[in-house]
């Protein structure tokens, strides 16, 4: 099971924050070698019912995620929604951004299989492969600094079934010795887990791209000697 929530998205861009969910949540499931026909979803809306555009935002929401459910095939199986998301202290009325958490279940006929996030090599080498968001709109990063921004990226165009299905095909080859998906963080949290979760280091000829979170990619460990076979046999996926 997996889960997609990041309120500073929701906070930007309440549609294309659902949009980031969902496909961050299928994400973590396929890197982890579950194909996309074994996968469902459930969601849990959450609607400020004070707010006058909620129920747009809400609309909007529901549209762009079946949409989504429809062209990867992964069906929603259950949900529900709150419109508890305003409250009124001292005539002030509060209203939680529209959002929606983003559950997706697998299923795997030998959990031995399944790959796991944490690092198993020293000397092995981390591609980032997936679609990728030069902003920091909606990041934690960018809250911190108290710049939200009001724009997340649109990556609609690499949101195929055929990105996921050729994300399957190599976290199912043999060559990806764990795997783990960028989201809430960026590609910056992802490493600094990794390195605390294993132990070992890392070097990274990286600087601007380690901050910004691109929902919908994900870091991949290969051995060094396969880092060249993987390039050429899966270029679609734009492993950097």
């Amino acid at each position: 099971m997996s889960q997609s929530f990041s309120p500073w998205q929701f906070e930007a861009d309440p549609v294309q924050a659902a949009i980031n969910a969902m496909l961050d949540a299928v994400v973590t499931q396929v890197i982890a070698g579950v194909k996309l026909e074994d996968i469902c979803l459930a969601d849990n809306f959450y609607t400020p019912s004070k707010d006058k555009y909620a129920y747009w935002y809400l609309f909007e929401q529901v549209k762009a995620l079946a949409e989504l459910s429809l062209e990867f095939g992964t069906p929603f199986i259950t949900g529900k929604d709150s419109s508890s998301g305003s409250a009124e202290f001292s005539g002030r009325v509060i209203n939680v951004p529209p959002s929606v958490c983003l559950t997706a279940m697998g299923k795997i006929r030998d959990v031995g299989r399944l790959i796991l996030p944490e690092w198993q090599a020293a000397g092995n080498l981390i591609y980032a492969v997936g679609p990728q968001t030069q902003s920091l709109d909606g990041s934690i990063l960018s809250a911190a600094l108290g710049i939200t921004g009001s724009r997340l990226s649109n990556i609609l165009d690499l949101n195929s079934r055929g990105y996921l299905l050729e994300l399957g095909r190599l976290c199912r080859s043999g060559l990806v010795k764990s795997a783990v998906p960028i989201n809430r963080g960026g590609i910056i949290l992802r490493l600094f887990e990794g390195a605390e979760a294993s132990g070992f280091g890392f070097g990274a000829e990286l600087c601007s791209e380690l901050f910004p979170e691109s929902f919908g990619a994900a870091l991949v460990e290969v051995r060094e000697r396969d880092g060249v076979k993987m390039e050429k046999e899966h270029s679609d996926l734009e492993p950097r």
